[in-house]
């Protein structure tokens, strides 16, 4: 007991001893409910949004990273920030850790590299008698215990993403045809955010374009599809809309009439 008090308090274990007691804390106030489990949630979908349109028409703030209390349900930052986040998202889906809310993924992940590092640790105490090279081989220990909590922490939230799947309400799809006002700095197939106004509250939704644009912040966007498997909004730019319309109109046109709106244009 006493050797494992010892290895749970010595580098490198110390760093992830310390991590686990902040979880411990956290999961004891959500579980007391003064906090919610949805409070460090990384969410690429939209129900969030929606959900809080009703607290974001008041001071209440949108549950995310960087979201500040401006009167908008907001899911993630803006502009740069919004990039922030967003290559949050694409490393945790890089390493198959979606899906549930980061917190789920962190206590797992840290729960982990603690157990390894402390048997790991525990096997190779009587091998490493040279005091000079214990510390960097604590730190190896460390960091392939970190690679193998990531592999088994991707097992086991596996079967808890059903739980914690959202399914897109009929308000989602509702949205679809409306005019929204890009918030961040672009907007590609991978990311993007943009604004658009429902029962008084402006709500921040996922957006993606998958043509070459311009669209930048400020720029208008007309939401053309939801993709329920994502859980993301698909827009072109208001512009190539107005254009084709232009060009659909000048096409029934007659002969005479078309010639004279080409010249005009």
């Amino acid at each position: 007991m006493n050797e494992l008090l010892e290895t749970a308090i010595a580098y490198p274990t110390v760093v992830f001893t310390i991590l686990l007691g902040v979880l411990l804390v956290y999961w004891t106030l959500v579980i007391i409910g003064a906090l919610s489990i949805e409070t460090f949630h990384v969410d690429t979908g939209v129900d969030g949004t929606i959900d809080g349109a009703a607290s974001a028409s008041g001071d209440a703030a949108a549950e995310s990273f960087g979201a500040e209390s401006t009167g908008t349900a907001e899911i993630g930052d803006q502009g740069d920030g919004g990039d922030t986040h967003g290559g949050t998202t694409n490393l945790l889906e890089a390493l198959g850790l979606t899906g549930v809310p980061i917190t789920v993924s962190l206590s797992f992940l840290v729960l982990w590299s603690w157990l390894l590092t402390i048997v790991a640790i525990d096997w190779t105490r009587n091998l490493l008698v040279d005091t000079t090279l214990r510390p960097w081989a604590h730190t190896g220990i460390a960091v392939g215990s970190i690679a193998a909590s990531i592999w088994l922490t991707g097992l086991c939230i596996r079967p808890l993403r059903r739980v914690f799947q959202k399914h897109p309400t009929t308000e989602s799809r509702s949205l679809v045809g409306a005019v929204c006002q890009i918030s961040t700095l672009r907007v590609d197939s991978r990311f993007g955010q943009a604004s658009v106004e429902l029962t008084g509250a402006n709500l921040l939704l996922p957006v993606r374009c998958l043509e070459q644009n311009q669209l930048t912040k400020g720029s208008e966007a007309l939401i053309i599809e939801f993709d329920e498997t994502k859980e993301v909004f698909l827009v072109v730019p208001m512009d190539h809309v107005l254009t084709s319309e232009k060009r659909s109109t000048s096409s029934n046109l007659p002969s005479n009439q078309r010639s004279q709106a080409n010249k005009q244009s």
